[in-house]
């Protein structure tokens, strides 16, 4: 093979301070920096979606205007773009030029190397949640984003990672080189269908489908609740005694712990946390990390029944586990429970007697 050497006038002169890429052309580099900058000067008059260079927006017109000049001999199906059109003979042709280093798999679109997710397709119950983990290499793309539709070009984009478009449901968080997370919440009936994880590019986003299929069936299994674990799933304790609830967690990275009341782990109160952020009277928590985390509520009042929640944040969506207390209309018999008290930051908690749950020590003639 013969190298010849490119023509003077052709040379990459013109080189990113940002990047490793260079040019041949002061224009292709000012082109080029927009994708440094987000600066998108070119934008459609019918959407509103703006460019970081023309020719990316005159392709995208003709999605509105139908027009789709470049067809494929073999079957005759038509395209909007050359390079649409190119991806679709591999089709034909058989041809997976992109490969993964890790597994080996191979693809017909660089864009399926470059943003990969755990899974193709999400079967769940109604009412369940999911997370979807997803990593990508090109760490210079900005907006992420997750939208609905049989076709890539054609799906509503449901959230993104820039809060353009919000969503109650689902939550979509950027981690960078740690991944991308897509968190969807309380599955209805009507969520089932196929789903798109996108990003932003200058001439073509690069996006990857997920189907999910959402069953009839009940919502048993909790994930969380292998990561967060209580002693109790029901407390039931007289008017003013007082119960110490102890838990165990598995990840020691993750930071505030708190306590939350209310029927929905979405819309719970937090009556206290490990911050000291909020603060309550008669409710103490202690985060002991490895040793466990303790929730003491003193003098239970009337009007304390009700489910809580023990939760622990998380960048895209907290661990929580329930626990329902009943209070009831006996009378508090204290006992002369002596337990070992537990030292922990601030606050000295005793385990609760094995007879009424209570660590206060009074009455009950039969503990010793």
């Amino acid at each position: 093979m013969v190298l010849r050497k490119k023509p003077k006038g052709r040379e990459r002169r013109h080189s990113c301070q940002q990047c490793d890429k260079s040019f041949t052309t002061s224009g292709n580099l000012k082109s080029h920096l927009r994708i440094h900058t987000g600066e998108k000067p070119y934008s459609c008059e019918e959407c509103g979606k703006t460019f970081t260079q023309s020719s990316a927006l005159k392709s995208h017109q003709r999605i509105h205007t139908g027009e789709k000049p470049y067809s494929c001999e073999e079957c005759g199906t038509t395209f909007t773009t050359s390079g649409n059109l190119k991806l679709h003979q591999h089709i034909h042709t058989g041809e997976k030029p992109y490969s993964c280093e890790e597994c080996g798999t191979t693809f017909t679109q660089s864009a399926s190397l470059q943003l990969q997710c755990d899974k193709k397709q999400i079967t769940a119950p109604l009412g369940s949640d999911f997370l979807l983990s997803c990593s990508y290499e090109n760490q210079l793309l900005s907006n992420k984003y997750w939208c609905r539709g049989e076709s890539r070009r054609t799906c509503e984009v449901l959230v993104d990672s820039e809060g353009k478009t919000r969503s109650t449901r689902v939550h979509i968080v950027d981690a960078r080189s740690r991944g991308l997370f897509v968190r969807v919440l309380d599955l209805q009936k009507g969520d089932s269908g196929v789903y798109w994880v996108g990003m932003d590019r200058p001439y073509a986003d690069i996006m990857t489908s997920v189907r999910v299929v959402v069953t009839e069936g009940v919502w048993k299994v909790f994930t969380a609740s292998l990561q967060l674990q209580c002693d109790k799933k029901q407390i039931t304790a007289p008017l003013g005694s007082d119960f110490l609830l102890s838990c165990s967690y598995e990840n020691q990275l993750l930071s505030n712990k708190y306590w939350c009341r209310g029927e929905s782990r979405r819309t719970c109160e937090v009556l206290v946390d490990s911050e000291g952020k909020t603060r309550s009277t008669r409710v103490h928590i202690v985060d002991a990390r490895s040793r466990g985390l303790f929730v003491r509520v003193l003098d239970l009042q009337k009007g304390d029944s009700g489910v809580y929640w023990v939760g622990m944040d998380r960048p895209y969506a907290d661990i929580m586990t329930s626990v329902r207390v009943v209070v009831t209309e006996g009378e508090n018999t204290h006992c002369r429970w002596r337990g070992f008290n537990i030292e922990l930051t601030g606050i000295t908690m005793k385990p609760p007697c094995p007879v009424c749950q209570s660590a206060d020590a009074q009455d009950h003639s039969d503990v010793t």
